[in-house]
């Protein structure tokens, strides 16, 4: 967005964003697509500065925030070449037109910057060693240097937002002690399981999702428990899959951060090793762990709550050691750049208490801050302020990939309901009583099937005092749940047998337990067992099916009545017209008129 602004928006940031686009920059690169969700880069920058401008965002504060993505864009133009130094074979910048250009953005001397990664420190016996680096780590130097501060300045722009909604922080008019609530939203990564290879972040998002998925089920289960306990209804047994299993495996003592903690100090870990340990360390009773014939010795395999995952170990050390050399440390708290300088001394200010633990030996395994292990810090305490808070869920379900309206892929819809535990929530939700119903629906489904007062006995006026009655009488809650009871009562009196074998459930007498009733009233709801609510809307349909074919019967005697009587009046007219035209008796137009009713009669009876 910043690349597609005007030139005068970027003459402003920066002087080297003068007549660039995408493929000035090697991090971005060129691209064919220039429109997104019908907006192009240029008209999304605007609302992205709005946006900004909204959460206070503006002015010196915005420059400096434009500029350290410069320094990120800057920084992936680097570039380095094999170069002899007195100290060995090591490297140096090809590119001295970008240096000085990212000089200029970083604040810092040209030096400085080559020294910072070029070369590496080593102390040895209290000496200090200048030693050059080769082409390769140069380049690990740089990005890391570049995804340092973009993480950075991501967290950065989180708090910022943070601190803008913050109640405390911007509500002046606050009286005395003052209690603040807050609403958090919670935007989290899907499960994640590819079909071509699965690596360290795959792993790290999945993690994550098994701990909120586990935040779920004991959610759902205690909605349950206190629905049931409100409508005064005995809970039974709810079994749900329980992942613990699979928590234990990543998390617990010699768990997957523990054995790759541990590897990635010893000198000579690798990948390769990790698997083997993984393997070694579990139990044959671990289900969670799974290895199939294919497997390569860098690839293992966990059974999660959304399906099985196959994960390829390679790099997995360098990326969760994610080391970030001092030198460059150094580097970034020398920079000019405001925004740069902050972030850089706000981290280190926040690590200093930790430093020194990345190599110590507790409790007969290795600890270390590595990438997982703070990665977990953070997703305990997210879980710490989940739990304190009311939590609701709101799942998002993508109907095609095309993003198309109207189109629905089945298969890929199931699997995300899948992916997102929403059949396991379902199913704990439903495992005791799946269908419920309120008292007035059930009365309005189901009572016209009761047949123990027969209304076709009763005179019409007896009808319409009723439903008189019935319409303006005031509803009782208690009244219309002893109907609703007893309505149920007599649609399921001596029918037990039949709606069990309607279910498909055999006898208690075989299964040795007491079998479950069809249903059980609570308070404001009815309970049903499986199949009894099915077997209820069988027995309504088929009462319409009898009540539609008496209404046929009716309609048609209707019919076929105002239809004779209409061909008796004609055949009267038409007698009248004959004896006025022939001045015969009346007598004489009797029996042509009879013979045309019984003839209408006649026709009625063969149509109808």
């Amino acid at each position: 967005q910043l690349l597609s602004a005007p030139e005068h928006i970027k003459a402003d940031v920066w002087k080297g964003l003068i007549s660039t686009n995408q493929s000035s920059f090697k991090y971005v690169g060129h691209t064919e697509t220039n429109i997104i969700e019908g907006m192009t880069d240029a008209e999304r920058f605007n609302e992205t500065l709005a946006a900004l401008d909204l959460i206070g965002i503006r002015g010196e504060e915005l420059e400096n925030l434009m500029r350290a993505l410069c320094c990120v864009l800057q920084l992936g133009n680097i570039s380095f070449c094999s170069a002899s130094t007195p100290e060995g074979e090591g490297c140096t910048i090809a590119t001295s037109d970008e240096l000085a250009k990212l000089s200029d953005i970083l604040g810092l001397d040209e030096i400085i910057i080559t020294q910072t990664l070029t070369t590496r420190n080593v102390t040895i016996i209290g000496e200090a060693y200048v030693k050059p680096v080769s082409v390769e780590t140069a380049q690990e130097r740089r990005d890391a240097f570049a995804k340092a501060i973009y993480s950075r300045i991501f967290d950065w722009l989180v708090k910022f937002m943070n601190d803008a909604t913050n109640a405390q922080k911007n509500y002046s008019a606050a009286v005395g002690d003052c209690k603040y609530s807050h609403i958090g939203l919670l935007d989290i990564f899907g499960f994640e399981s590819f079909l071509t290879e699965n690596r360290f972040e795959q792993l790290c998002i999945n993690h994550a999702n098994e701990r909120l998925q586990r935040k779920f089920s004991e959610d759902v289960f205690v909605s349950v428990q206190e629905e049931y306990h409100r409508e005064g209804i005995n809970l039974k047994k709810v079994l749900f899959n329980d992942n613990m299993n699979v928590l234990n495996l990543i998390e617990g003592k010699m768990g997957l951060m523990d054995i790759l903690g541990e590897e990635c100090i010893l000198p000579k870990g690798n990948d390769t090793n990790f698997v083997a340990k993984i393997y070694k360390n579990s139990g044959s009773d671990d289900s969670s762990l799974y290895s199939e014939k294919y497997f390569q010795s860098a690839e293992f395999g966990i059974k999660h709550y959304a399906g099985k995952v196959k994960y390829s170990a390679k790099q997995f050390l360098s990326k969760n050691k994610d080391a970030l050399p001092r030198e460059v440390v150094v580097c970034a708290l020398s920079s000019q750049n405001p925004l740069v300088n902050e972030i850089f001394r706000s981290d280190v200010a926040m690590e200093q208490p930790t430093r020194g633990r990345m190599s110590r030996r507790g409790s007969g395994w290795f600890v270390g801050e590595t990438v997982w292990s703070k990665f977990k810090v953070q997703l305990d305490e997210l879980m710490e302020n989940l739990g304190k808070t009311n939590s609701r869920y709101i799942r998002c379900v993508k109907p095609n990939m095309q993003k198309l309206p109207g189109e629905v892929d089945m298969s890929h819809t199931l699997e995300q309901i899948r992916c997102a535990g929403i059949v396991e929530a379902v199913t704990m939700s439903r495992q005791a009583y799946p269908n419920r119903l309120p008292f007035a629906k059930i009365l309005d489904l189901f009572e016209h099937m009761d047949k123990r007062q027969n209304k076709e006995t009763m005179s019409p006026m007896k009808k319409r005092m009723n439903n008189f009655v019935k319409k303006y009488r005031k509803k009782d809650g208690n009244s219309e749940r002893v109907k609703t009871q007893s309505l149920l009562d007599y649609l399921f009196e001596h029918k037990e047998d039949v709606w069990r074998l309607f279910t498909g459930k055999c006898d208690s007498s075989e299964v040795g337990e007491e079998p479950s009733p069809p249903f059980v009233m609570g308070k404001s709801v009815v309970y049903f067992s499986a199949g009894a609510l099915e077997f209820l809307e069988v027995a309504r349909l088929s009462s319409f099916d009898k009540s539609a074919t008496v209404i046929q019967c009716f309609v048609r005697k209707q019919k076929a009545i105002s239809r004779f009587n209409k061909m008796r009046a004609r055949a009267k007219l038409d007698c009248k017209s004959k004896r006025r035209k022939s001045k015969k008796s009346p007598m004489m137009c009797v029996l042509p008129c009879i013979f045309v009713c019984r003839k209408s009669s006649n026709e009625v009876r063969a149509e109808f």
